[in-house]
């Protein structure tokens, strides 16, 4: 049984200074506790594991994928696979990693998550949902990890951003799942669901 502990204070308090050198742009404010942005929780979470498996569903930006890359000193590199689904958004990310200088440890991937085969699942301890929004796209992924043998942390992203992303909220609070709900990461939302295997402590 893996234990994560997720803690207001440690989260808003973290140094993130060997961090920061390899963020450009906007997307260094966005790293501060005053931003309300979810990246903070992956870095806690992440640093967390030693030579484990991350997935990271949207790559965007890569701030997610940036974020789970990280570890901490002394312990054995996490890996990143950050996946989008189509060629003409994942150029237009390409260009917009730039705003990072990415570690080496992830690996940038162009698929349609809808089409992935449940098993693929089981080899991450952590799983971060990112993507359209619409809550059917979720709901198809979640049942697919559902179907696999994934023992590790789901994360989903945008599950309380009721007036641009309605339906994703309805689906979060269809799930039935033990799960959870922060408030003070995100601004619009962050979802936590644990599977077998983690011990979720939220102080």
């Amino acid at each position: 049984m893996k234990r994560i502990v997720i803690n207001k204070a440690d989260i808003q308090t973290m140094n993130l200074s060997s961090l920061m050198c390899n963020i450009h742009g906007d997307y260094w404010d966005r790293f501060q506790p005053k931003a309300r942005e979810h990246y903070r929780l992956l870095v806690n979470i992440t640093r967390q594991f030693e030579a484990s498996n991350f997935l990271d569903l949207g790559t965007s930006h890569g701030g997610s994928a940036f974020s789970m890359a990280t570890s901490l000193e002394g312990k054995r590199p996490n890996t990143v696979v950050s996946i989008d689904i189509d060629d003409a958004r994942f150029r237009q990310n390409k260009r917009n990693i730039s705003l990072f200088t990415f570690p080496k440890n992830i690996i940038f991937d162009l698929r349609d998550a809808k089409k992935i085969h449940p098993e693929f699942y089981s080899n991450f301890q952590v799983i971060m949902i990112d993507i359209t929004h619409n809550g059917e796209d979720e709901r198809t992924i979640y049942d697919n990890i559902c179907k696999s043998d994934f023992s590790g942390l789901l994360i989903m992203d945008d599950i309380d951003y009721k007036h641009k992303f309605p339906k994703l909220k309805e689906y979060w609070q269809s799930i039935e799942a033990t799960k959870f709900e922060l408030d003070y990461c995100h601004i619009s939302g962050t979802g936590l669901i644990p599977f077998k295997g983690i011990d979720l402590v939220i102080t």
